[in-house]
């Protein structure tokens, strides 16, 4: 039911839609689409106490008139052109959320802007919409209950999933069992890491960190059980960082932190420094090119160094120096040997064996 008293919200509504710095509205303009749109027809005096109400309170609602003095249109009311076309770069760039949940993100986000600015938008929404890697429905709902588990301390478990040829979810089979066990853990928190969610955990019994993809997370239970207190946990107590956690973390892998030296000789990997490990990387000028200390997780450190094996050299620790060493042979074998031979080579992992993917152990 249409009620003359809302008639403010009405003209308010028009405004932010139908008006901006290139399409003032005029009064007949604003009765007239108030009345094909609401059914209620106002009057001029009506509008123009209201243009006079909106600009004086203190909504943060500015009503400018345009050049000529003939219209007027509302000012960057909610959000401006290029906030709105970041907003749904970011939305369509990220792989944690479904089609469905970017479809209506883009939507809420794309009403903030006159219809106008929406056209300028549009060709941007069409470059991304059809992103591949799309998460599943749930993973919103999934981190949603995962930040509720941590706030009530609460254990929580699940089944863990990986794909199959076809790109079908199926159970993560651990290799140690050969069974699909759902796992029961402390969560910690949840981060977003180069547009993917992460949950960070504890198995009770023990003292280290584990990593899981919420996308590959299937059947979340919040438990009656009190979970572990952070604070408790090795590697976080109670002046845990999580800036520091990330910054060292930069492949989100549940691996120690060590010290790290490397060079390098090429200006430019100076951005891929900055890229991952900021302004915390420590570089120091050296014969022949730049010296960088980092702190890092062992296991991402041996696939940053091999993603930039053409541009820099690990020089300590020597372990991480030997496990790189071991991948370089195994790739040099693998690829050394003709097509049909490839699936005769055993890759050994850069880590002596196991998976960059966390593998749940046994449920406790």
């Amino acid at each position: 039911m249409v009620h003359k008293k809302l008639s403010p919200l009405y003209i308010l509504a028009v405004l932010i839609e139908k008006s901006d710095y290139d399409h003032p509205m005029t009064q007949p303009e604003i009765i007239q689409e108030v009345s094909r749109r609401y059914g209620l027809e106002i009057e001029r005096k009506a509008v123009s106490d209201t243009l006079k109400a909106l600009d004086e309170s203190d909504l943060g609602i500015e009503i400018q008139r345009s050049r000529n003095g003939k219209g007027v249109f509302v000012n960057d009311i909610l959000l401006d052109e290029a906030l709105v076309m970041a907003v749904i770069d970011s939305v369509l760039s990220s792989r944690a959320l479904s089609q469905r949940d970017a479809d209506e993100i883009i939507r809420v986000v794309s009403s903030l802007v006159s219809v106008y600015k929406r056209e300028k938008i549009a060709p941007v929404r069409k470059t991304k919409i059809n992103l591949k890697n799309r998460a599943p429905q749930d993973t919103l709902v999934n981190v949603q209950k995962l930040q509720e588990a941590i706030d009530r301390r609460k254990m929580i478990k699940f089944d863990y999933q990986t794909f199959d040829e076809r790109w079908n979810y199926v159970d993560c089979i651990n290799p140690r069992t050969g069974r699909a066990p759902y796992c029961k853990v402390c969560p910690v928190f949840v981060v977003n890491n180069f547009g993917s969610y992460y949950l960070v955990c504890n198995y009770k019994r023990y003292d280290n960190l584990t990593i899981f993809r919420v996308e590959f997370i299937r059947n979340l239970e919040i438990l009656d059980e009190d979970s572990k207190d952070p604070s408790e946990i090795p590697g976080i107590g109670s002046n845990f960082n999580l800036s520091k956690f990330l910054a060292e973390h930069i492949y989100v892998f549940s691996d120690k932190v060590v010290d790290a030296t490397f060079t390098f000789s090429e200006p430019r990997v100076f951005r891929y420094v900055y890229e991952w490990f900021g302004r915390e990387a420590r570089v120091t000028k050296v014969e022949g090119g730049y010296r960088c200390d980092i702190r890092c997780d062992r296991k991402a450190l041996i696939y940053w160094a091999m993603q930039y094996y053409d541009c820099i050299s690990i020089t300590s620790p020597q372990e991480v120096r030997d496990q790189i060493l071991a991948g370089a042979k195994d790739l040099v074998a693998r690829y050394s040997l003709p097509l049909a031979s490839t699936s005769e080579v055993q890759p050994i992992g850069l880590d002596g064996g196991a998976s960059s993917a966390p593998v749940p152990p046994t449920a406790a």
